[in-house]
């Protein structure tokens, strides 16, 4: 039988290549990337000291700061934006 690369991919199927492709750097990046997203939908954010803090206690300059980091293409942006539109609609709703 001619070796081919059809031939060399069902061998690697075969003996168990490809069920999962996935490394051990992918998982734990994957499982940062769902705990990021869970302290996300919690409101709480991870300073790079450490530290958390919940969006609701940040001051507005910090999250600023913190959406020019993320970028606007991120659920973490629209976060940010959420609770400073919440601040700016509290405020009306007060004078």
């Amino acid at each position: 039988m001619a070796h081919t690369t059809a031939n060399t991919n069902h061998a690697r199927n075969a003996a168990g290549w490809g069920r999962n492709k996935m490394g051990y750097g992918r998982e734990l990046m994957e499982d940062s990337a769902y705990e990021r997203y869970a302290e996300a939908k919690a409101g709480i954010w991870t300073m790079k000291n450490g530290d958390e803090i919940e969006i609701k206690d940040m001051t507005d300059s910090h999250i600023k700061n913190c959406m020019r980091m993320v970028g606007k293409d991120t659920e973490w942006y629209e976060i940010f934006q959420r609770e400073l539109d919440r601040r700016t609609n509290h405020a009306r709703s007060y004078r």
